[in-house]
């Protein structure tokens, strides 16, 4: 199982260099189940393009930095710590993933977490492929 956090252009890149996601209160009682080790990915909706894949660097709490997300106006009180290794995209995600356009959809099933990890894994090796 994995969760899924959404971004905008706005949030995106203060989400990777706080290192921090954030949801929604009404999202909490999902979010709240995360552990550290937890995968996780960012959907940017703006853009259509999935990041990933994260991992929970500790328990998720409300408000672990409060001024975070402050310019989008909006508030993301539900935030986990992140970290990675390295960051796979794929632009257009929801063509191959629809259930990314569920702005309501936070934690993906065993099913949804295999079809987003295969995703991004395809894209890379498509990448690479294109470089040779």
């Amino acid at each position: 199982m994995s969760y899924l956090f959404f971004c905008n252009d706005l949030t995106q890149d203060e989400c990777l260099r706080k290192r921090l996601f954030g949801n929604s209160q009404r999202h909490w009682d999902q979010v709240k189940k995360i552990r550290a080790g937890t995968p996780l990915f960012l959907y940017n909706l703006d853009t259509g393009c999935l990041l990933g894949p994260f991992k929970a660097a500790s328990k998720p709490r409300i408000h672990l930095d409060p001024y975070a997300f402050i310019e989008s106006g909006r508030s993301y009180p539900a935030q986990v710590e992140v970290t990675w290794t390295r960051i796979h995209s794929l632009e257009k995600a929801h063509r191959i993933l629809p259930f990314l356009s569920n702005e309501l959809k936070c934690r993906l099933t065993p099913t949804e977490t295999v079809r987003v990890f295969k995703a991004l894994h395809e894209e890379m090796s498509r990448r690479v492929a294109s470089w040779l």
